[in-house]
C-alpha cells in the first residue's frame, strides 16, 4: 500500500460525476456512513426504515422516498461533494441486509 494515497476529492471524475478508482493505488475512504442512510434510520427508528406513512399516491413523501431508494438500489449512489460512489447492489447490501 502506498504511503501517498490520496482522497476521493483528488481523483479524476467520469461524465456521471463518479471518481475513477485506481485499483493499483486505492484512495482513502471517508465518511462511509453517507452510503447507508436507511440502515442508520432503521437502527434509530427501532426497526423502521422510515417514519413516513405508506401511501398509494406517487407524489406523497413516502412515494418519493421509496422511488429514490429503488433508484439507488439499481443505479448506485454518488456523493456529489467528492465523487465517491457505491454501485446499486452494494447500496442495497449496506442498507437492507443486516448482519446478525
Amino acid at each position: 500500500m502506498s504511503p501517498n494515497r490520496g482522497y476521493a476529492k483528488d481523483r479524476p471524475r467520469d461524465s456521471d460525476g463518479k471518481i475513477i478508482v485506481d485499483l493499483a493505488n486505492p484512495h482513502i475512504l471517508q465518511d462511509t456512513d453517507y452510503f447507508r442512510p436507511s440502515a442508520i434510520a432503521f437502527k434509530k427508528n427501532g426497526g423502521a426504515y422510515t417514519l413516513l406513512k405508506p401511501n398509494g399516491n406517487p407524489n406523497s413523501e413516502y412515494g418519493k422516498w421509496i422511488r429514490e431508494e429503488v433508484r439507488r438500489c439499481w443505479e448506485g449512489y454518488v456523493r456529489p461533494i467528492d465523487g465517491e460512489w457505491v454501485p446499486g447492489p452494494l447500496y442495497f447490501y449496506l442498507n437492507y441486509c443486516p448482519i446478525i
